[in-house]
């Protein structure tokens, strides 16, 4: 994802917006319109694109210290799979809908087969 904002954040047709929105519209034009407040300078705004994308920033529940049990985190405070704790979904990092389901399984074996293994 870092690579992907690299190459487009200097780009003059992309703008990046942290703001609170509150909700989109359609335009005459049929594009979708943007309006909320900037979180910078509390600036109300309604605004056309062409496209529109909604995304939140994720921090890891652990940033703030790990719960008793967890023994491995990595520098940014997800869980880290050490053979007795399995992370799955967001636990183990920044990770969409399918990928968190495909995780939980992946998680879930390793804890089977871990349990057969007498660990």
């Amino acid at each position: 994802m870092s690579q992907f904002y690299e190459r487009i954040r200097y780009d003059e047709n992309v703008n990046f917006i942290k703001s609170k929105p509150g909700h989109i519209e359609i335009g005459e034009d049929g594009r979708p319109v943007l309006c909320g407040e900037r979180t910078i300078d509390r600036e109300i705004y309604r605004e056309p694109y062409d496209l529109v994308v909604l995304a939140t920033g994720m921090q890891p529940t652990l940033a703030t210290g790990a719960p008793e049990g967890i023994s491995q985190q990595d520098e940014y405070g997800f869980v880290i799979d050490d053979g007795g704790q399995f992370a799955a979904g967001v636990a183990s990092g920044p990770i969409d809908v399918a990928l968190s389901t495909q995780s939980a399984t992946a998680a879930a074996l390793k804890a089977i087969q871990a349990v057969r293994a007498g660990n």
